[in-house]
């Protein structure tokens, strides 16, 4: 039997390939990083210069999007009964056990403790590539390009991939590096993990960038530059921009930028649905405010408030404390990041096709529907209502 390597199906354009805009999307999805990483390199060599105002500037973009975007996901969990019965066990079994880490880092600092930022280490880059990819395919969703399994795996494979090669080419050296004063070791691999790690990145890449160049031809259109953009991110900040001490201090801003995207207009959509509201500018302008505020307080509270107060009352030092806090929050981030954001649920799917514009003009939704199509998800082929 034949197995065709691209989708061949005649494809729509899609009609609301953006949350907001080309601008604030390409913006907010890796454009503003990929400018930012061009300015500093010119301004200030490729990092050959250490600017200290850098590294002010990032502390204070911690405050309104690196810690709210952590306290989005907390809010989208606990928001209502229905989510936290639909993840009984993200919601009642997970905070027990990070904070049973937590405890035992406390308890154990020069033994445990490594080891908790260890894990928080490494799994934060994988969340990283697992939300690129999951981008990638929402705006794939949109723009009318259904991937089947062969583009996936390599999607993931190069995505992925990133991750490994950052990772081989780090934990290659003996010693320990350090989180806020914690040591931690080395993973101390061979050399040669990180050439094949290389090697098996790049041919992902190729496969995928020639499955891709195979449905523009099949389809007879390119596909929106939009859908790659994560890919390319994700690219320079793991692989490409890896060395600029001056960039990567920007990287995780640019990484919250991209989810407070995609959760501000999903969180209006649901609770729009869930309360009854009509699409209205007043709408979207209140709910946002009261939205970003709430993630904004929630955030200080869990980065700012959560390890002053342990580390005051419990007598550990405020040195001990933040690390293994802010490790714990992290981590229970992953773990709810990672159930409540599968698209194979239309819960989820379905309100990812809305744009700022549908919740704002109440005649937005009849004007034009969004492209539904079967789509390969992680889950499997899930078919839109």
């Amino acid at each position: 039997m034949k197995i065709p390597l691209f989708n061949a199906a005649p494809a729509s354009p899609a009609p609301r390939l953006y949350f907001v805009n080309p601008v604030v999307d390409f913006a907010c999805i890796g454009g503003a990083s990929i400018l930012t990483f061009v300015v500093l390199a010119l301004v200030y060599r490729a990092g050959a210069v250490q600017a200290t105002w850098l590294w002010t500037a990032a502390a204070v973009l911690t405050w309104v999007c690196n810690y709210p975007h952590f306290a989005a996901t907390n809010y989208r969990l606990y928001q209502s009964k229905e989510n936290v019965s639909q993840y009984p066990l993200t919601a009642f079994v997970v905070p027990p056990l990070v904070a049973a880490g937590m405890a035992a880092s406390f308890m154990q600092p020069n033994v445990v403790a490594p080891y908790f930022i260890k894990l928080f280490l490494l799994w934060s880059g994988y969340h990283y590539s697992g939300q690129a990819v999951g981008i990638t395919l929402v705006y794939a969703r949109r723009a009318g390009f259904a991937l089947g399994r062969l583009e996936r795996l390599a999607l993931s494979g190069f995505i992925f991939g990133t991750f490994l090669l950052a990772v081989a080419r780090s934990e290659t050296a003996a010693g320990t590096y350090s989180y806020y004063g914690i040591s931690y070791p080395t993973l101390r691999l061979p050399q040669y993990v990180a050439i094949l790690a290389s090697y098996a990145m790049w041919m992902c890449g190729l496969l995928f960038l020639l499955l891709v160049v195979g449905w523009c031809v099949a389809n007879r259109r390119v596909l929106p530059p939009i859908v790659l953009l994560p890919t390319g991110a994700q690219l320079l900040w793991f692989v490409l921009g890896s060395g600029d001490a001056n960039f990567n201090v920007f990287v995780p801003f640019f990484h919250s930028l991209q989810y407070l995207l995609i959760a501000w207009p999903m969180h209006l959509k649901e609770r729009m649905d869930t309360k009854g509201i009509e699409p209205s500018r007043r709408y979207v302008a209140r709910e946002s405010l009261r939205w970003g505020a709430l993630i904004v307080a929630v955030g200080g509270f869990l980065f700012w408030m959560l390890p002053h107060t342990l580390a005051s009352s419990t007598g550990y030092g405020y040195q001990l404390a933040a690390p293994i806090v802010l490790a714990g929050v992290q981590i229970h981030h992953f773990f709810v990041d990672g159930v409540i954001w599968k698209l194979k649920n239309p819960k989820v799917s379905s309100p990812l096709l809305v744009n700022i514009e549908q919740l704002a003009r109440p005649d937005a939704s009849t004007v034009r529907r969004p492209v539904t199509m079967p789509v390969e998800t992680p889950g499997g082929i899930h078919q839109p209502a």
